[in-house]
C-alpha cells in the first residue's frame, strides 16, 4: 500500500492505553476560535524540532532508547513540551537522504520505525508532552515529495546534491499535478494510522470522530 496527499501535519497529545474515545478527543489539542485548546483551556507551549525520535525509539540495536529518556527528560525539565517529530519518510534514491525509511518504494513499511513511534509518544505521554507529526517534508533528507512524483510516473528523480536545487525543486513541485501520487500518499497516511499500535490508533480515533459527517 502506497501513500500520498498533500503536505501535512497533525497536532496531537500522546494517549496512554485505555482511553476512551471521548477521553481520547479531549486529550487532543485543538482549535477553537483561532487559538490552540487542551481540554476546555487556553493552551500555549515552548516547542522544538525532534524529527528524529522515532528512530530512537526504535527496537534493538537500530534504536537507542536510553538516549532518547535522557533526552525527553532533558527536554521537559527544560519547559520544552511540544516536538515536531517526523512520522514518515521515503525510501530515496538521493545521496543525502537518510536510511532506513518509514515508507520503501514497493509500499510496504518499516516495521521497526512505527514501533520506534509508539514507544516514542507513550514515552512523551508519561512526561504530558504533545507532538507535531509531520507525515511528508519537501526536502530530499527524508526522501519527501520527489520520491512519491518519481513512483508515480513522474520520472527520475532530480538529486539536488549534484548542484541542481532548482531542478529538484521544480520536479518536487510536480507532486501538486500529480493526482496518483497525492492519492498513495494518503493511502500512506491511512495505513500508518490503521497501525494496530496503541498511540497511532487512538490518533486514527480521534480524527475518525472529528470528521465531517
Amino acid at each position: 500500500m502506497k501513500k500520498t496527499g498533500f503536505l501535512c501535519a497533525i497536532t496531537l497529545t500522546v494517549l496512554l492505553a485505555g482511553c476512551t474515545q471521548k477521553q481520547s478527543q479531549k486529550a487532543f489539542i485543538q482549535v477553537q476560535d483561532g487559538a490552540f485548546i487542551l481540554n476546555e483551556n487556553p493552551f500555549q507551549y515552548v516547542g522544538t524540532n525532534f524529527w528524529y525520535g522515532a528512530y530512537l525509539g526504535q527496537p534493538g540495536d537500530a534504536g537507542d532508547r536510553a538516549r532518547l529518556q535522557k533526552e525527553l527528560d532533558f527536554l521537559k525539565e527544560h519547559g520544552i513540551t511540544n516536538l515536531r517529530v517526523l512520522g514518515s519518510s521515503e525510501e530515496s534514491v538521493f545521496r543525502n537522504s537518510l536510511s532506513p525509511a518509514f515508507v520503501y518504494a514497493d509500499g510496504t513499511y518499516d516495521e521497526n520505525l512505527l514501533t520506534g513511534m509508539d514507544y516514542l509518544l507513550a514515552e512523551m505521554g508519561k512526561r504530558g508532552m504533545h507532538a507535531v507529526i509531520f507525515l511528508s517534508n519537501y526536502w530530499e533528507w527524508s526522501g519527501g515529495m520527489s520520491m512519491y512524483n518519481s513512483w508515480y510516473d513522474g520520472g527520475e528523480p532530480v538529486d539536488p546534491s549534484t548542484g541542481d536545487w532548482d531542478g529538484f525543486m521544480k520536479f518536487s513541485a510536480e507532486f501538486y499535478q500529480n493526482v496518483e501520487a497525492q492519492q498513495a500518499f494518503l493511502a500512506q497516511i491511512q495505513g500508518e494510522l490503521g497501525a494496530a499500535r496503541t498511540q497511532l490508533s487512538a490518533m486514527a480515533r480521534f480524527m475518525d470522530a472529528d470528521a465531517p459527517s
